[in-house]
């Protein structure tokens, strides 16, 4: 939806030179919005959600952060766009805004990889391999915005937003296509969560850490 958004502000701002300014904030908001939902998803995982059931409503301890975290993307977001177009601007999350979500992004990765740690300690022989795959996969996502940000800073001005763009693209195709393919398909994380315990044909009914 926030891609539909931004290429009807590009067809819009080729014909009258202004674009669409509400439906490009729209966008963008949209386009943080969907990589905030992603970090709450691994953040929920790393502190044992569907992995462990004693922890089963850690959803309702992080609801409030992950709340706080959105709102906060949310007005960083809004406040460049405030400042609208200026010389030093070289793509959207230029400047103060881009660092600001930088340090957010790096404290949510030292959260998840906390998180991770503790359940590598307290998990069983057979989580192990899953969270090894997870925290990896995990830390690409978190470190991508930093690397995707200060990498661009390389490139010339002209260059900086159409790599930015596509950098962050790229990021969030990756982590949703993963992501369905661990929520959807019943492979290892199916296996040792407890989604596979139910009472539906096929469910173990067993918690992995009942195995250790």
């Amino acid at each position: 939806t926030a891609q539909v958004l931004h290429l009807f502000h590009l067809f819009a701002y080729e014909r009258n030179g202004v674009g669409e300014p509400s439906v490009d904030a729209s966008a963008d908001i949209l386009f943080m919005l969907s990589q905030v939902v992603t970090c709450t998803l691994l953040l929920l995982i790393a502190q044992g959600y569907t992995l462990d059931q004693t922890k089963d409503t850690e959803w309702e301890s992080i609801k409030p952060l992950a709340a706080v975290v959105a709102l906060l993307h949310v007005v960083l977001v809004g406040h460049g766009k405030m400042r609208g177009d200026h010389a030093e601007k070289h793509h959207e999350n230029e400047g103060v805004v881009g660092w600001a979500i930088l340090i957010v992004r790096v404290v949510l990765y030292l959260w998840f990889a906390v998180g991770v740690g503790a359940q590598k300690r307290s998990g069983g022989f057979r989580l192990q391999p899953f969270l090894h795959r997870f925290h990896f996969a995990g830390s690409v996502y978190f470190l991508s915005y930093p690397a995707i940000f200060i990498i661009t800073q390389v490139f010339a001005p002209y260059l900086r937003h159409p790599v930015m763009m596509i950098g962050l693209v790229l990021m969030q195709t990756a982590a949703a296509v993963w992501l369905s393919d661990l929520f959807l398909k019943r492979g290892s994380y199916y296996e040792l969560s407890t989604l596979s315990s139910s009472l539906l044909p096929g469910g173990a009914g067993l918690s992995p850490r009942k195995e250790d």
